[in-house]
C-alpha cells in the first residue's frame, strides 16, 4: 500500500489513559479563508467525518484580540481526531524494544 503522508510519533505515557485518546492540531490566529476555499474545506472535512465519526474542527469563533491566557469564549481554529481511527497505530508494551522510527512500519 502506497502512502503519501506519514507521521511516526513515539512517546511514553507517564500513567495508563483512560478513555479515547485524540490527536490533534490548534492555531491561536484567526484563519484567512475565502467563501469559496471555506467552503471547500468544510465539504471536505465533512467528507472525512464519514469514515471518522468523531473527528472534530472548528475554524474558530470569537475575539482574537484578547490574550491566549483569556480567550473570553474564544475557540481557536483546530481539529482532533481519535487515535483509533489512524490508518496503522503500533502500541508496544513494557519491556519490549519499540519499532525504529524513520522506517517502514508493518
Amino acid at each position: 500500500k502506497r502512502r503519501t503522508i506519514e507521521f511516526q510519533i513515539q512517546g511514553r505515557f507517564q500513567r495508563a489513559p483512560i478513555g479515547s485518546l485524540y490527536m490533534g492540531i490548534e492555531i491561536t490566529q484567526p484563519m484567512k479563508l475565502g467563501l469559496v476555499t471555506k467552503g471547500l474545506c468544510r465539504m471536505l472535512l465533512n467528507f472525512m467525518q464519514r469514515f471518522s465519526k468523531d473527528l472534530h474542527y472548528s475554524f474558530g469563533e470569537g475575539n482574537f484580540s484578547t490574550s491566549i491566557d483569556d480567550n473570553n469564549g474564544t475557540e481557536y481554529p483546530h481539529i482532533v481526531f481519535p487515535l483509533k481511527d489512524l490508518d496503522r497505530l503500533v502500541i508496544t508494551k513494557q519491556g519490549e524494544t519499540p519499532p525504529k522510527l524513520d522506517t517502514v512500519i508493518e
